[in-house]
């Protein structure tokens, strides 16, 4: 939605219209097609029917779960035939029929025979199992992400079938960034998680859990001793419930004209640690999407001052989401007042005004320079 503005230049004598984004600035969203989940394989049944190179590619991810698979296809790999032997795969050397597929909770299509691979599918569904056919994004239910295996922690990379090359490409970055021994961090910690609960204050346990993932726990994992890193869980949980709760705040953040491109690092940053976030009924879904998922989100009502205080008095990191600038345009006097005198720490963050964000997006895209004026409307002065 396009929102006219008038911007006077006084002088240079021209009055010029400009337009600035509000919700669609200036990008197309779309929807998502194939919503991400982890499903839990254990002891479930899944069927890959095919033994080539495209099962193969498959049968490697589908072995790091606890699912019971089965293989059907005639003159099997040799890999695949090493795998049944190790009885990591049922292998029926055989075309698959109707009643193979009964009981199936995921069916993958990979015999490389287009046909045969719709047959196979119509058998799936058909006893009620979720169908992939490899390469064929049309005729699947479900599409496997590429996947970066730090279990218990996974990163699951789609593109839609759109863009394998990108997926390939963003989970070779992601490899070299999350350590090998992550996984075992995250496993240490699940044990400990209910002993971390006794720290009353959420953003208290964040920054505890922080420090270990990203400082103790690894230090610790580097020395080879998972006592160790045991122990650093113990000495922080101690360290954590020796200090003062940090204080609760009230960020006031401005959102820009819309393009979540356009926000403030800082901005970016408090949205993502955020506890509760109150917001102008005109700010995009994008800008709002980058919140922590924990995050309380509300949309600004005329409680929304005894909401905040009642927060941020509790410790918690509140934001005030407003549209362009907050110091512009927000109108914090109100908020302002409440949260002095309730005694509450509170900042500014500046975001970019929609009328410097479309003036600079109208001289971007301006016609040359020989036929700027023809856009200008003088403005007549008095008794013109």
């Amino acid at each position: 939605m396009a929102l006219k503005l008038k911007y006077h230049a006084f002088k240079t004598g021209y009055r010029i219209t400009i337009l600035a984004w509000s919700n669609n600035f200036p990008f197309e969203s779309y929807p998502m097609r194939h919503f991400p989940i982890f499903a839990d394989l254990n002891d479930r049944k899944i069927v890959v029917s095919g033994v080539g190179a495209m099962a193969e590619a498959k049968l490697r991810l589908l072995m790091k779960t606890g699912a019971s698979i089965f293989v059907y296809g005639e003159a099997p790999a040799s890999i695949i035939k090493g795998w049944a032997k190790a009885k990591k795969i049922t292998l029926i050397e055989r075309a698959i029929v109707p009643a193979d597929t009964i009981g199936a909770t995921l069916v993958y299509c990979a015999s490389g025979d287009n046909d045969f691979d719709l047959q196979t599918a119509a058998f799936g569904r058909a006893n009620g199992a979720m169908v992939n056919v490899v390469d064929n994004l049309e005729a699947s239910d479900f599409i496997t992400p590429a996947i970066v295996d730090r279990s218990p922690v996974t990163v699951a990379i789609g593109t839609e079938g759109t863009a394998p090359v990108l997926a390939r490409k963003i989970k070779s970055d992601i490899e070299t960034t999350l350590p090998h021994n992550l996984g075992l961090l995250a496993r240490i910690s699940e044990k400990f998680r209910p002993k971390v609960q006794t720290v009353p204050n959420s953003r208290t346990r964040r920054k505890f859990w922080q420090s270990f993932f990203f400082d103790n726990g690894p230090v610790a994992l580097n020395q080879n001793e998972t006592g160790a890193a045991i122990g650093k869980l113990n000495q922080l949980l101690d360290k954590t419930l020796a200090e003062t709760p940090e204080q609760g705040r009230v960020s006031f953040l401005g959102a820009g004209p819309g393009d979540p491109h356009l926000l403030t690092v800082k901005a970016s940053t408090s949205l993502q640690s955020a506890d509760l976030i109150v917001h102008d009924a005109g700010i995009s879904s994008e800008i709002i999407d980058i919140a922590r998922r924990e995050a309380k989100i509300v949309e600004y009502g005329p409680d929304s001052n005894s909401l905040m205080v009642e927060h941020a008095a509790q410790g918690d990191h509140v934001v005030l989401l407003k549209a362009g600038d907050p110091s512009i345009f927000g109108r914090l006097n109100g908020e302002i007042e409440a949260l002095d005198n309730a005694q509450i720490l509170y900042e500014i963050v500046p975001g970019i005004s929609s009328t410097s964000a479309a003036s600079a997006l109208m001289l971007g895209n301006h016609p040359p320079k020989d036929t700027r004026n023809e856009e200008f409307e003088p403005i007549k002065q008095a008794g013109e």
